[in-house]
């Protein structure tokens, strides 16, 4: 039953939302908000997160070229949390200038380089990009949890390979804790942290600092519990 309530628990707004069907509901009224999160929580878990960031960047910065999106893309690291493929940015840009969200502007060149395109976002961009960004908002998890999988499906591992792995995740969440304390203490000297500069760029990096603390404190509920069964038949001390 426990591997099971996740699933129990994505599929209920889809229910919900086929009791709406039909329904005529004033706007911003407790039905209307039940209805628009049930249509954005039911919808597939997999999007196009490249496609809401390359938006929102051309939002944000205007117009501009495949290159100077590039850099801003790995400025902010987005490829390596936001699902970004670096690689696929120019193939995605065409594809949403094809659909009329974006539309080519002008040509530049740079002394020998080659010409490069500059693109806007459009009329069209800003809706798709205003569902992309609702949709993502409305969903609680885009992407597979890697740990609740090697967790659930670890077949039958010594008690001592338990005790591996999760010292191996433990290890890797303290690390990580330890390169957003850096990170932090250089985004609020250069200022791109502070909540006036950029509240939410500040408040994404807090949440970030607070999922990785409660992995943290999962550890020093759970690690005894999932360990119980070691040798001596004792239940080990939770790990720091």
């Amino acid at each position: 039953m426990a591997t099971r309530c996740w699933r129990c628990c994505g599929g209920r707004p889809a229910k919900a939302a086929r009791r709406f069907v039909g329904r005529r509901a004033a706007p911003g009224s407790d039905v209307s908000l039940r209805l628009d999160a049930s249509r954005i929580a039911s919808v597939p878990s997999v999007m196009n997160l490249t496609r809401l960031v390359l938006l929102g960047l051309l939002d944000e910065r205007g117009d501009s070229h495949g290159h100077q999106l590039r850099r801003e893309v790995e400025s902010r690291r987005a490829d390596q949390w936001a699902g970004v493929g670096i690689g696929s940015l120019h193939r995605e840009l065409r594809g949403m200038a094809d659909a009329g969200l974006v539309e080519a502007v002008r040509t530049e060149r740079v002394a020998n380089r080659p010409e490069r395109t500059v693109y806007r976002i459009t009329a069209d961009g800003r809706r798709e990009l205003l569902v992309l960004r609702q949709t993502a908002m409305g969903q609680l998890q885009l992407s597979a949890d890697a740990m609740s999988v090697a967790l659930i499906f670890a077949g039958r591992p010594a008690p001592a390979d338990r005790v591996a792995m999760l010292r191996r995740h433990r290890l890797a969440v303290a690390a990580e804790l330890e390169r957003l304390a850096a990170e932090r203490a250089n985004g609020m000297e250069q200022g791109y942290l502070r909540p006036a500069v950029s509240p939410t760029q500040a408040a994404s990096f807090r949440r970030a600092e607070l999922h990785l603390q409660a992995e943290s404190d999962w550890h020093r509920e759970c690690d005894a519990m999932l360990a119980v069964d070691t040798a001596d038949g004792t239940m080990p001390a939770a790990a720091d």
